[in-house]
């Protein structure tokens, strides 16, 4: 997982990137629901991933989804 402290139209945003299986896709959206209903964030195949931290699997690659969350939070 990797966070970016950035600027939202409306103030201080965090946004999230990571890598899931496609078989946690609706824990990981109960999760961002769960800390805020109102949250942004968009969903991309991601055909390819490597030269990061990542389990090993048995090809090689992951059948992962792109994650990108931008959530609207309190910042410290």
């Amino acid at each position: 997982m990797t966070t970016v402290n950035a600027q939202g139209a409306t103030g201080p945003v965090k946004l999230i990137y990571t890598i899931i299986k496609r078989k946690n896709y609706f824990n990981v959206v109960a999760i961002i629901q769960e800390f805020d209903p109102k949250a942004f964030y968009s969903i991309e195949d991601a055909r390819m991933a490597y030269a990061g931290v990542f389990p090993p699997t048995q090809s090689g690659f992951s059948n992962a989804r792109l994650k990108r969350v931008k959530l609207r939070g309190k910042q410290k």
